[in-house]
């Protein structure tokens, strides 16, 4: 998916001391990853299943003015499963941070006007037509590696999937082989398994990548 946001300065044109700099938009999404992007920072958090989303603007902003970003974001599964209700793109209000002419820092919250809100049937359709899923365990990843290293994995992780036609699986804490192979075997019961979301070839034809090694994403060991 992809989100466009049009930030307005509405202040007078003519008075300077409404020019600002360093503009920095924050927006947060749940149940979905944000994808690399120029301009873009993803920050994933693990208890709300929420993704902030900081654009940074270098240079002036005057008043009166208006630009445009935009980011891509991925819908992640999740073991337990995220209801559907519960995903969401945007919340009602971002937090934003700027410099004055006189380089002094302000922060603020703006509302925001959405035209095109995300429905549940549109999630669920864009996740049934998905032949590549991307695994991977969050709580192994951030607890192995850096803030930094993690998040930057995460947001190519979902700059991949949406090159491939994707979506990224995050498995829980304390997830074991048995209970990843599980979501995705055929074999397995429970009508909450992540195949059954996706393409309905995906078990002969579709595609799996699994990020990380065992200490991250259990696995058999055969012998």
């Amino acid at each position: 998916f992809t989100v466009t946001v049009t930030v307005r300065n509405n202040a007078p044109t003519d008075n300077p001391d409404y020019t600002v700099s360093d503009f920095k938009v924050l927006d947060c999404s749940k149940g979905f990853q944000g994808a690399k992007g120029n301009g873009i920072e993803s920050t994933y958090l693990l208890t709300s299943k929420k993704t902030e989303i900081t654009y940074t603007r270098l240079g002036s902003f005057k008043g009166g003015s208006s630009f445009n970003f935009s980011y891509d974001v991925v819908p992640i599964l999740f073991d337990p499963n995220l209801s559907s209700s519960n995903y969401y793109i945007g919340e009602p209000k971002v937090a934003i941070t700027y410099k004055d002419r006189w380089n002094r820092t302000y922060s603020i919250e703006c509302p925001v006007s959405v035209s095109n809100a995300l429905t549940t049937t549109e999630l669920n359709t864009a996740i049934s037509r998905v032949d590549y899923l991307i695994v991977t365990n969050p709580t192994n990843l951030f607890g192995t590696y850096t803030l930094y290293g993690v998040n930057s994995l995460l947001a190519n992780m979902a700059e991949l999937a949406k090159e491939k036609n994707g979506v990224l699986g995050y498995l829980p804490f304390g997830a074991t082989n048995t209970s990843f192979n599980r979501l995705i075997d055929a074999r397995a019961s429970g009508s909450d398994r992540w195949f059954l979301k996706l393409k309905d070839d995906w078990i002969s034809s579709g595609y799996l990548l699994i990020v990380g090694e065992t200490e991250i994403v259990p696995s058999f060991t055969e012998t």
